[in-house]
């Protein structure tokens, strides 16, 4: 995938994270597809976890534990010159570098590229 670097960032309605690249490229990521792919340790400890449990049961949480915030953004902003800091209102924040960004776009056009669907970060496949 090519190097791409963002021009414009707008959060849509608060559901949608779009993205316009300098290759002219659009990007739009649904806010809890965003989320589900936090690139953080412990987001990726917790998917790491659930891929070598794939038959237990879900764990479910209350909405007073924080699931009923946890789609929503609060804030973005620059982090230096590489990435996007997202600030969730349940007070967790991701960082998404511009780099993987591009890898996860969620069109269809990207998803031809790929091969398939987007993959959130898994540092056992990173090579």
């Amino acid at each position: 995938m090519p190097s791409r670097h963002p021009l414009d960032i707008a959060l849509v309605d608060g559901r949608w994270l779009a993205v316009g690249w300098d290759d002219g490229h659009r990007s739009e990521f649904p806010i809890d597809v965003l989320r589900d792919f936090c690139p953080c340790a412990t987001c990726r400890k917790s998917r790491l976890d659930r891929a070598d449990q794939p038959n237990s049961p879900k764990k479910r949480s209350l909405n007073v534990l924080g699931l009923s915030t946890r789609f929503e953004i609060e804030g973005l902003e620059h982090v230096g010159r590489y990435a996007l800091g997202c600030n969730w209102k349940d007070s967790h924040r991701s960082i998404f570098t511009w780099e993987y960004l591009a890898e996860i776009c969620p069109c269809d056009d990207c998803r031809a590229e790929r091969g398939g669907p987007p993959v959130p970060f898994d540092p056992m496949t990173t090579v």
